[in-house]
């Protein structure tokens, strides 16, 4: 999806959640990107996003950014404070 606009409304898409936002290129080509991902639903698509050879565009921009700040509310990526 190549836009101008940095984030774009999609609404029925084949992926949950049917209606959602989701972020465009130029937004994540910024210098400082944060990323807000909640919900059970979302863990799958997370898992694959943190692969560095992933599909999703967020891969590429952890690969051209390493500093990029993910907020979630997924439990299994809390950082292991055990430590």
């Amino acid at each position: 999806m190549m836009r101008r606009e940095p984030d774009v409304h999609v609404a029925n898409s084949p992926k949950p959640l049917a209606d959602r936002l989701t972020m465009t290129y130029p937004l994540l080509a910024a210098q400082n990107v944060r990323a807000l991902v909640t919900g059970a639903e979302k863990a799958r698509p997370m898992r694959a996003s943190l692969r560095l050879d992933g599909a999703t565009p967020l891969p590429r921009v952890l690969r051209s950014l390493p500093q990029t700040i993910i907020y979630t509310d997924l439990n299994e990526f809390a950082p292991d404070r055990s430590k």
